[in-house]
């Protein structure tokens, strides 16, 4: 009878397991130069990474800027130009579709768009899938020199996505001076 109560335990325990909340969330902030965090209450928030897009940030190539300045001023103007897109405080739907342990894989859309082609068509994304529509918005925002590919993202964008070194960027060798006695 106990094996009988623990099976039926354990089905309905399976069966009503808590699923990810999926709804109408307001956007928080953008952190860590990749997770984009969503309020599911007043109180908890939760960390997203978008399908089906990789951001393009310095995390994926640190070599492109070595001057800790530089690194600095890059973190918060694509912090901001990231901002300027998904506005903190902003309501968006969010669907989560996978548990990662630290974070949630979801597809994020307001009334009129899914965000994860709209970072791709500004040029801050690019896919990681063989989505063609995706590749070729990336293909796009790459030609019109949009996002990371144009302004001041210019060469940043171009070393992280390419490799292509940016001129300037090494480290001052220090002066070693020898004194003779």
């Amino acid at each position: 009878m106990k094996k009988i109560l623990f099976a039926l335990s354990l089905v309905a325990s399976l069966l009503y397991a808590e699923k990810p909340p999926t709804g109408v969330m307001q956007f928080n902030s953008f952190i860590l130069d990749e997770y984009f965090t969503f309020k599911i209450n007043p109180i908890k928030t939760i960390p997203c990474k978008f399908e089906q897009i990789e951001l393009i940030t310095l995390k994926d190539r640190p070599e492109c800027l070595k001057k800790k300045k530089a690194i600095e001023a890059y973190k918060k103007d694509h912090k901001k130009a990231i901002e300027n897109l998904l506005k903190p405080g902003k309501s968006y739907y969010v669907t989560l579709l996978e548990n990662q342990k630290t974070y949630y894989i979801c597809s994020v859309s307001d009334n009129k768009k899914n965000l994860s082609q709209l970072l791709v068509e500004r040029g801050f994304a690019m896919p990681n899938t063989s989505n063609k529509f995706l590749l070729e918005l990336a293909k796009k925002a790459r030609k019109e020199a949009r996002g990371m590919f144009g302004g001041d993202f210019k060469l940043i964008g171009e070393c992280i996505v390419d490799g292509t070194p940016i001129p300037g960027q090494e480290e001052p060798d220090e002066k070693v001076t020898y004194y003779s006695y």
